[in-house]
């Protein structure tokens, strides 16, 4: 969701530079693959950066949708090479653990958003 606030308000290189950092910072203590993190994080920011300027407002649920494609995606990928694979978890339950997901992190992404929205209202000039 942070990746999409700043994709979203700085536009795609801002977003694709803070999402492999990020990446890079996830997968430095994860036990999946190197470099999927700051892969795939760095190309959503890209991506949605760049669909957000032509396509998207600036507001919190453009923010807030982006952040739920890229959980959806990343769950779907984990569902399917890793919780399929390793422990044979029905369908059911995987949507279960996404609802889960998503409404943890929700709060955490309407924070994200507010916290980039001030630092972005702070640091850039209004042109009148």
């Amino acid at each position: 969701f942070f990746v999409a606030a700043v994709a979203l308000l700085d536009g795609p290189y801002a977003g694709g530079a803070f999402g492999f950092a990020g990446g890079v910072l996830l997968s430095l203590n994860s036990p999946g693959v190197e470099g999927f993190s700051s892969l795939s994080l760095g190309l959503f920011g890209i991506l949605f950066g760049l669909f957000g300027a032509y396509y998207l407002r600036n507001i919190l649920f453009s923010a807030l949708a982006g952040g739920l494609v890229c959980v959806a995606v990343e769950s779907f990928f984990r569902y399917i090479f890793h919780d399929l694979v390793i422990y044979g978890m029905g369908l059911p339950q995987a949507m279960g653990l996404f609802g889960r997901q998503l409404l943890l992190s929700l709060p955490a992404g309407a924070l994200a958003y507010a916290l980039v929205f001030l630092i972005h209202r702070r640091f850039t000039e209004e042109t009148t």
